[in-house]
């Protein structure tokens, strides 16, 4: 008794009372219904004790089997002693953990059952997983968009129609001054000897002056 209620309790205050709510239950003849002692048999720790975990095969299940288990579950504390050897006097015969540690105590069953209620809608909501929300998202308008043909038509379009007229710009302009700077060229290595005369008599002029 004393290692179930060292798992089961985290208020000190609140050990001798557990400790009474199991013995009023071994008087009555009714099962402990221990969560820690499905927990032992599982052979290891859950957050919370699921309908399809009590129902495994094992002595140490107390929803199945009436009694203490055949063993301690745990290494009871001193408190934990002391309130197995001296429990409360309380007529409870259930009781339900809340979300800061502490327990609600009922006598009923139907008491049970709402305070149960009450626990559970304290709790905070459970997330939604992030695949939902990955399912949620529209794809369809996306996939619509990307591959719609008018804007790529049009784009094309355009396109083009700039590259078929800038080369044709840019082709005329070049080609008219290169063939004037060609014809330039070719005007002036037409004249090669009043250059070349006065290139001897400026050359002998200054070889005169020398001497």
């Amino acid at each position: 008794m004393a290692s179930i209620v060292e798992r089961e309790a985290r208020l000190p205050e609140e050990r001798p009372v557990i400790a009474a709510v199991y013995y009023n239950r071994l008087r009555r003849g009714m099962l402990l219904q221990a969560d820690p002692t499905v927990q032992y048999a599982l052979g290891h720790h859950v957050g919370r004790v699921l309908y399809k975990d009590l129902t495994i095969d094992s002595p140490y299940n107390t929803y199945v089997h009436k009694g203490l288990p055949p063993g301690p579950i745990a290494s009871p504390g001193v408190a934990s002693l002391a309130a197995a050897a001296n429990p409360a006097t309380v007529p409870y015969l259930y009781f339900v953990a809340s979300r800061d540690g502490h327990h609600e105590f009922r006598n009923t069953l139907e008491q049970h059952t709402t305070a149960v209620r009450q626990v559970r809608a304290s709790m905070p909501p459970v997330k939604a997983k992030p695949r939902m929300l990955a399912m949620a998202t529209p794809t369809k308008p996306v996939a619509s968009k990307a591959t719609s043909s008018k804007p790529t038509t049009k784009t094309v379009s355009k396109t083009s129609a700039r590259v078929s007229k800038t080369p044709a710009k840019t082709a005329s302009k070049p080609t008219s001054k290169a063939s004037s700077k060609t014809a330039a060229k070719s005007t002036s290595s037409k004249k090669p000897a009043p250059g070349s005369t006065t290139t001897k008599k400026r050359t002998t002029s200054t070889a005169s002056t020398a001497r």
